[in-house]
């Protein structure tokens, strides 16, 4: 289930104070100083009290300049106290220090914001939508509420929720969509059952949901990008349990894998899903109890777009 997403710097102090409470119950020796710096800062934050806040990350900083939080910190509270270019000096040192990319570059792009100089909060922005920023950020930060209405932004945010839903627009995970549908299943010309396969997950996965054969199953569909295969893992009310793994290419899902009985009892099986012609699908599944030597067909179906006339033989 997706969860809604706060602005990423709202949950920060939130964050942060939780590591203060943590850190707080060990004694602090010498060389954890910054520590100790940072520490004041959080508690500081908690209390909305910005200069004391700045004050305690820029002793961090002058003692440590390589702490790309504590220049993260400090721009923050630099910004919420009105000195924009001092935040921006803040700000631009965390990213090259490597802090949180696309949260320092949002943060620039706030500031100027702040500032009104729109220009340069745009060159920030896109910068930041390459990074990987969530969308959910640029639609309800409020710190850029001042220029959602300007033409620049709208193109923005939707390259921003591209980018974070790539599957969407990605061919690999669209191969199987010719199976997506509301579907009347037909065995031998007779009506064997009903399926709806639903995108799920913006259009990540397959949710298969069977009901046929006084039987109801449902199977989740995928593709891999780590290997570059599709999975489907089927589930029947039955107990049986199938994993297959296979590609997809020309219209044609071929898949292979075991299929477990709720005896413990497990088999070879393999699949091939085929998009005829005229839009219906073939789907025919087979198993083997002697290692792949012979193989017995389990279920030969053709799918019909609900309520079309029975389909012609395969």
């Amino acid at each position: 289930m997706r969860r809604s997403r706060a602005p990423i710097e709202s949950l920060l102090p939130c964050l942060a104070f939780a590591l203060l409470t943590i850190v707080a119950r060990a004694p602090l020796r010498a060389a954890e100083a910054p520590a100790a710096g940072m520490q004041e800062g959080y508690a500081a934050l908690q209390a909305n009290d910005l200069p004391k806040a700045a004050k305690a990350f820029q002793s961090v900083v002058d003692r440590d300049p390589g702490n790309g939080e504590a220049w993260f910190r400090l721009g923050l509270a630099q910004r919420e106290m009105g000195r924009y270019d001092a935040a921006i000096t803040s700000l631009g040192s965390a990213l090259a220090k490597g802090y949180a990319p696309p949260l320092a570059t949002t943060s620039l792009a706030i500031t100027y914001v702040a500032k009104k100089d729109y220009d340069k909060a745009f060159e920030y922005l896109e910068r930041a939508v390459k990074l990987g920023v969530q969308p959910g950020v640029l639609q309800t930060h409020p710190g850029l509420a001042a220029i959602r209405e300007d033409p620049r932004f709208k193109p923005l945010l939707a390259a921003a929720d591209k980018a974070s839903h790539p599957c969407e627009n990605d061919p690999r995970y669209r191969a199987f969509d010719f199976w997506a549908g509301e579907w009347d299943v037909y065995v031998s010309g007779q009506l064997a059952g009903t399926n709806v396969i639903e995108r799920v997950s913006r259009a990540c996965a397959l949710l298969e949901n069977w009901s046929g054969g006084g039987g109801v199953g449902k199977s989740l569909n995928y593709f891999d990008p780590a290997d570059g295969k599709w999975r489907q893992d089927w589930v029947g009310d039955g107990g049986q349990v199938i994993h297959y793994v296979g590609e997809a290419a020309d219209g044609v899902m071929r898949m292979a894998g075991e299929s477990h009985l709720p005896n413990g009892v497990k088999q070879l099986a393999r699949g091939t899903w085929t998009r005829r012609p005229d839009g219906s699908v073939h789907q025919l599944l087979e198993g083997s109890r002697d290692g792949g030597k012979t193989w017995n067909v389990g279920f030969d179906g053709i799918y019909v777009k609900k309520g079309s006339p029975p389909p012609a033989s395969p």
